[in-house]
């Protein structure tokens, strides 16, 4: 009886610091409160959405996609995971796009036209709109 009003506490702790430190913008803090979440609770799906809120606000966008797609595995009709796949979707694929950029101008400063060419090519595939 103890030991679960104690877990249920930590539970609510750890849900409710996550909250707070999202809101204060301390994104580090809040992922690992989101992470501790899900250790107690792997069913619970805020934790999940709160996990992947602190990744994709340090940049570690494919560590929080991972999140979101492990809470729609236990919610797939959760609307704000959904919406952050999305958003996270297309911020890996700018990304991507991005680099290619680089890649393609770094040849270009090489003389290395095929290359570029090549980079570009396959950008232009992430990018179809450009």
């Amino acid at each position: 009886m103890i030991m679960l009003f104690i877990s249920s506490f930590t539970f609510s702790f750890l849900f409710v610091c996550s909250a707070c430190n999202a809101a204060l913008e301390q994104w580090e803090q809040a992922a690992e409160d989101g992470r501790q979440c899900i250790v107690v609770d792997k069913n619970f799906v805020k934790g999940y959405f709160r996990y992947a809120l602190g990744l994709q606000n340090i940049g570690n966008l494919d560590a929080a996609s991972e999140a979101v797609k492990r809470g729609l595995g236990m919610e797939p009709a959760n609307a704000d995971l959904k919406r952050m796949s999305r958003e996270l979707d297309e911020a890996i694929r700018q990304k991507k796009v991005e680099s290619a950029i680089e890649a393609a101008e770094s040849h270009l400063k090489a003389s290395d036209i095929t290359a570029a060419f090549k980079t570009v090519d396959n950008a232009l595939r992430l990018d179809p709109q450009n």
